[in-house]
């Protein structure tokens, strides 16, 4: 059973569109590919600075590369499902990944060891079991960076603090059919 090795393409506009234009008139162009994953890419977001790219998989590893660069990538880290959603803290300063076994993990990131460009998966993380018995299928930060969003396949969104502690629940159908806001 041969891998197949799935491509990330990041296309770029040339330029913006005219102010009295809502279309873009000119032709994207190829700005970065790369082999990204064994298996399909599931997840993908810029850092809060566009300099550096997050993907996530099905071969479950979380990668860190230079948006401009996909090629050199300068951190991974192995997660206990397949990656579905991440997203980054808007201080740039964490990563949050929504996984296949309901998890969603707080990576926090760190000045790579050896004076290394970039930020780099620090050894270090917080799992939170947020929607066990099915799928984390997608996690979000507040603007603050104070609280996280997990969607899952349970119908449920449920906040949580960064530490993993719950807030509550925020909507959803439950496994029981009961509708609507609760605590977690």
């Amino acid at each position: 059973n041969a891998h197949r090795v799935h491509y990330l393409i990041v296309l770029a506009r040339t330029e913006p569109p005219a102010a009295s234009s809502a279309a873009w008139t000119s032709t994207p162009r190829l700005a970065a590919s790369a082999a990204a994953h064994q298996g399909p890419v599931r997840a993908i977001a810029y850092g809060p600075d566009g300099a550096w790219l997050a993907t996530g998989g099905q071969d479950s590893v979380l990668r860190l590369a230079p948006a401009d660069d996909l090629a050199t990538v300068v951190s991974t880290a192995s997660e206990s499902g397949w990656v579905l959603g991440l997203a980054w803290s808007p201080e740039g300063t964490a990563l949050a990944t929504a996984t296949s076994d309901g998890t969603v993990a707080v990576q926090p990131l760190a000045a790579p060891a050896g004076g290394g460009a970039g930020p780099a998966v620090a050894a270090s993380s917080v799992v939170i079991a947020a929607h066990p018995g099915t799928t984390a299928e997608a996690v979000a930060w507040s603007p603050a960076g104070d609280t996280l969003a997990s969607a899952g396949g349970d119908g449920q969104v449920r906040l949580w603090r960064p530490d993993g502690t719950p807030i509550r629940n925020l909507a959803g159908v439950s496994p029981e059919g009961d509708q609507g806001v609760g605590e977690a």
